[in-house]
């Protein structure tokens, strides 16, 4: 049942992909509302293919071709741009579902009206394009890798970022785009960075360029990696990770209890069950009397010997 649930997916996210490319003799399908910007791009690219894609421009542009005079009959020229008008209304009601067409249905005989109406839904008036500049240019600034990331990952992210403001006619520098690749990385990637900052064609290099540069350290910089972290996890300290491991469960444990103890008490709680722990660890057995432990100079354990228990030429 499954695997023939996946399978129907599958296939219907198959069938969506390719009706929002289109194809040869019919457009492009407006399948996400947040693609419109592609969608636009693709209808464009459909219309300009078309025998008749000059006169479809232009309609979509400037408008339906009107007849002056309707008595006197129409010349070849006249009934062939009705026609072409025709053709870019049905185009255009073919690449619509019905969710969205139904907002624009009354300019079914203005195909230039029906373009400018569902750029304004889909894109919003001046005050969300002003706020969607404003979000593609935030995402330029805080932009970050995360850590752990693959390199082609960031690489990835990072041009969709850069296309999102050059939909907004933003245009970075070379040095600036390089620049800020660089500075997002992670620290394991610190020593290539600073090479490549101090490279003199770090203001000339296309992103593409600089990425590959990179691709090529990129085995180093993970075997780097690799050993540091395998160093760093051998010279945990284990009673600052016991401290830590009693200190969470002590406060899971006062979570659940429901109790509204602030971190204080939470820590003091944790302190206990780490002096339970050590009395459990160090002091002797019951019923060996041969060791045992007392408290010197700033807390160290010492043991003390019990003479009755050493041997007589020991005793001497």
């Amino acid at each position: 049942m499954d695997s023939a649930k996946l399978a129907f997916q599958a296939q219907f996210y198959k069938n969506d992909l390719m009706m929002s490319l289109g194809t040869n003799t019919r457009p492009p399908v407006l399948i996400d509302e947040n693609e419109f910007t592609q969608w636009q791009d693709r209808f464009v690219n459909f219309i300009e293919r078309q025998t008749n894609g000059a006169n479809m421009m232009k309609s979509l542009t400037e408008g339906p071709f009107i007849k002056p005079n309707q008595e006197i009959p129409a010349t070849p020229d006249e009934v062939l741009r009705i026609k072409v008008d025709r053709e870019l209304s049905a185009n255009l009601m073919l690449a619509l579902p019905n969710s969205i067409y139904n907002r624009v249905d009354h300019y079914k005989n203005y195909p230039n009206q029906m373009w400018e109406q569902l750029e304004k839904i889909m894109l919003g008036s001046s005050v969300a394009t002003q706020l969607r500049h404003t979000r593609f240019m935030n995402n330029f600034e805080e932009f970050k890798a995360k850590e752990s990331e693959s390199l082609k990952s960031v690489f990835n992210k990072f041009c969709t970022v850069l296309n999102d403001l050059r939909k907004i006619n933003v245009i970075k520098t070379e040095l600036e785009t390089n620049l800020k690749f660089l500075n997002v990385l992670q620290p394991e990637w610190n020593k290539s960075c600073h090479r490549l900052r101090n490279d003199v064609r770090i203001s000339t290099m296309q992103i593409q360029e600089l990425y590959e540069i990179l691709m090529t350290d990129e085995s180093i910089v993970l075997e780097k990696k690799a050993k540091l972290e395998k160093k760093n996890k051998k010279s945990v300290d284990p009673v600052a990770l016991l401290m830590k491991q009693l200190a969470e469960q002590a406060l899971s444990d006062n979570a659940y209890d429901g109790s509204t103890d602030d971190d204080g008490e939470a820590l003091q709680k944790a302190m206990i069950i780490l002096s339970q722990h050590y009395q459990k660890k160090f002091q002797p057995r019951s019923g060996s009397n041969n060791l045992r432990f007392t408290s010197g100079f700033k807390n160290a354990l010492i043991p003390i010997v019990n003479p009755r228990s050493l041997n007589p030429r020991e005793r001497k």
